[in-house]
Parts: structure tokens; sequence; C-alpha cells
């Protein structure tokens, strides 16, 4: 939550794939951004050794995370993102039979933690508990 917290919006738009993004109109101070042909894919998160791979294009996503060490234990599978050059991004269940994405050069695969279930239920619990305990004040107490 932390990390989260401290992330900065980019405020970049992906305009790669839209189909009207040669009527764009730009304004003063828009940036076009063109990525740098890359010959790598960088993989990190919940791997064992986060790293950059050479691209290869017969590997599946799997052989790319397979190449950086596997999975940790606090990996959750079904949690994959793979962030493309063009600003697009797209997350695979790795669990499923025949999940696979389009690994491009310079992509970026991030492998997700799992998610504590019981800390999430506890602290959703917790807070409506306290929501409880402040709208009962308010009959109470008439505030």
């Amino acid at each position: 939550m932390e990390r989260a917290k401290q992330i900065e919006p980019l405020g970049q738009v992906q305009i790669a794939q839209a189909s009207q993004r040669n009527e764009l109109l730009l304004e003063n101070g828009d940036v076009i951004r063109i990525p740098r042909k890359d010959g790598l894919v960088l993989v990190s998160g919940e791997v064992l050794f986060p790293n950059a791979v050479a691209f290869d294009g017969s590997l599946s996503l799997k052989e790319y995370i397979d190449r950086a060490g596997g999975f940790t234990q606090l990996a959750d599978n079904a949690r994959v993102v793979v962030a493309h050059r063009d600003g697009g991004f797209e997350q695979v269940n790795t669990e499923k039979l025949f999940a696979n994405a389009s690994i491009k050069a310079g992509d970026q695969i991030l492998v997700l933690p799992k998610v504590d279930e019981k800390k999430r239920q506890f602290w959703k619990d917790m807070t409506q508990i306290i929501y409880q305990i402040a709208i009962s004040a308010k009959v109470v107490f008439g505030l």
C-alpha cells in the first residue's frame, strides 16, 4: 500500500492503437514519445531474480518468467501484467491452460504479489464496525 501511495501518474495517453489517432489535436506543451527500439524484456515483481531477458519471439510468457528464476512464494500467478512499449497493458492469469500474452521486444512483465484475504477481510470488518458506531453515536447524541 505504501508503495502504491508513492506512485505518481505519468499523465500519458496511449494512442498507438486508437482508431482515430490521426485526428487527435495536440496542444502547446504536448509531447509525443516514440519508444526506442529495444531488444530486451524486463521481468520484475515477485520473481526470484528480477532482470532483463534478451527478446526471443519463440518464448512464452511463462518461459520469460522461468528465465528470471520463476515465481516467488509471494507471487500471485493469476496476476501477471504485461506492459507494452506503446503504453498498453495486459493482465494474464498464468494458471489458465491456454493463457499467454503476446510479448514484444521492449515489453515489461510484472508479477504481482498475493493479497492476504484475511487481512483485507479484517480491515473491512473493522471499518464497518466503526461506521456503525458512528451512526449509533449520531442517533444517540443527535449530532
